[in-house]
């Protein structure tokens, strides 16, 4: 189990709450939800070692869930991230690499 928060990050307010209760009924309290990325890229800015996890939907208005990922963990290199897309959408495969806080993506 993890000892910090889970936060996940989506514009649908609910599959915010199915996955927030999914994880409450697995054992994870401490999850907060956000359906604004700025306020969730605000808010964790703001403290950077409160979360072990980040969910986060891959496509939202205003930022894509890729570019919202790198730059938190720009933040906190130590975040775990996992990214949600609707699988039709998924036409692309990223391709990560990290070098001293700096994450590059490529298509």
């Amino acid at each position: 189990m993890f000892k910090k928060s889970i936060a996940i990050i989506d514009d649908d307010p609910d599959l915010l709450n199915i996955f927030s209760e999914a994880l409450k009924m697995s054992g994870y309290d401490n999850v907060s939800c956000f359906t604004d990325t700025v306020l969730a890229y605000e808010h964790i800015k703001k403290n950077p070692n409160k979360y072990s996890l980040l969910i986060i939907d891959d496509k939202m208005p205003n930022v894509n869930g890729l570019f919202l990922s790198t730059k938190l963990l720009e933040i906190n290199p130590k975040l775990n991230v996992i990214l949600l897309s609707n699988f039709k959408d998924f036409q692309y495969n990223y391709k990560f690499t990290f070098s001293k806080s700096v994450y590059q993506y490529t298509n």
